[in-house]
């Protein structure tokens, strides 16, 4: 690969003007809730139905207020966890894991973007269905200021528990919350967000061949498909949710 040619390269690829656009990876589908193209792996159908449900079931406007922006979120963080993966594989091809220290911070920024909006993705996703949980059992979900900024995956859970025991939208809280895909994704994400941006360990064997490289973080192999495989994982778990979710909006609110 030429200079010039690479050079170019490094210009399109970097985390403020990557697109699915121009990297030939157009999204295939578009959520009209949000009205922005999705990656095909984007739970999309469940998205958009418990959406069209709820906004066209409730007309209070604190309410709508507060969930619609949380379910906007979800397809937002989505699809920057995935274009941080493809920013991250298309750089690693150009530049290796060992780059310039420019390329290196573009790489780091890629990782910390993607694990921020993985976990994000989740958190927006139990606020939304916190504030749908209000609409059913306000004695289990209080909505003032104070109990909206408290609001996490856990006391979520905890709500849905308490209002709903047998609904198997508990079980969907637990499977996600239990599942090793997400406690890696969030224990990354709390080390890059609170402590650090971890270390690469870097091998050549005696002829000067250079071994892979893995993360210091978990020790993980760092190469192309290092975050394209949690991008799919991240899909596959929201799949899930969302699945269980809209079965009980449907539920509930038709």
């Amino acid at each position: 690969m030429t200079k010039d040619i690479r050079s170019a390269l490094t210009r399109l690829f970097t985390p403020h003007s990557l697109t699915a656009d121009n990297m030939g990876l157009a999204p295939h589908q578009k959520s009209c809730s949000v009205g922005i193209g999705m990656p095909v792996n984007f739970p999309l159908t469940s998205y958009d139905e418990i959406n069209n449900i709820i906004c066209g079931k409730q007309q209070d406007k604190e309410f709508v207020g507060q969930f619609g922006p949380a379910w906007n979120a979800i397809a937002y963080r989505f699809r920057a966890a995935d274009e941080q993966a493809n920013f991250f594989r298309y750089s690693l091809a150009l530049h290796g894991t060992a780059p310039t220290p420019e390329q290196r911070y573009l790489q780091e920024q890629a990782l910390y973007g993607f694990f921020c909006n993985a976990i994000s993705v989740f958190d927006s996703a139990a606020y939304g269905l916190y504030t749908i949980g209000s609409q059913l059992a306000p004695q289990q979900f209080p909505f003032t200021e104070k109990d909206r900024r408290d609001v996490t995956l856990e006391r979520t859970r905890k709500a849905f528990n308490d209002a709903f025991l047998a609904d198997p939208i508990v079980d969907a809280f637990d499977v996600l919350m239990q599942s090793k895909e997400f406690k890696s994704l969030k224990g990354a994400r709390n080390v890059l967000a609170h402590r650090a941006a971890p270390g690469r360990h870097f091998h050549a064997d005696g002829g000067g061949q250079t071994e892979p490289t893995f993360w210091k973080l978990d020790d993980s192999r760092l190469d192309g498909e290092f975050l394209s495989k949690r991008q799919i994982a991240v899909s596959e778990l929201l799949s899930q949710f969302l699945l269980s979710a809209q079965r009980f909006v449907s539920k509930n609110f038709h």
